[in-house]
């Protein structure tokens, strides 16, 4: 007579499974460690799919902005800009240029680009 063979779970396998798939056991205890993991894996991985659409969309967003914006028509010679030093309003064709600090400022004369200039000396 040959000899008994058993399944995986021994010889009373269902008994043995059903003993070690109730709560409390080593397999139930590592199978809903498991499934916790993977739930907190997949959430992750879902939320990080979700802040990479909303910076990609908000990109997209701004460009499509940035390119229905209408170009801003270059600055006219009869338009008017203030003084920054005596507050006067001037003609962009004939105010003096300066340029200061690698900024270009526009003055009604020379007199208040030397104002300007030397009240940036005093106050760096």
């Amino acid at each position: 007579m040959r000899p008994k063979t058993y399944g995986p779970f021994g010889p009373f396998g269902w008994m043995e499974q059903a003993f070690l798939d109730r709560p409390g056991s080593d397999s139930y205890d590592e199978a809903l460690l498991r499934g916790v993991l993977m739930g907190v894996l997949r959430l992750m991985l879902v939320a990080g799919v979700l802040v990479a659409g909303y910076f990609l969309l908000r990109s997209a967003i701004k460009q499509f902005r940035e390119a229905a914006k209408p170009a801003q028509p270059p600055a006219s010679r009869d338009e008017m800009v203030q003084d920054p030093v005596c507050k006067t309003y001037v003609p962009r064709g004939s105010a003096v240029t300066a340029d200061i600090g690698g900024q270009t400022y526009l003055f009604c004369s020379r007199d208040c680009a030397d104002t300007f200039q030397s009240q940036l000396g005093r106050s760096t």
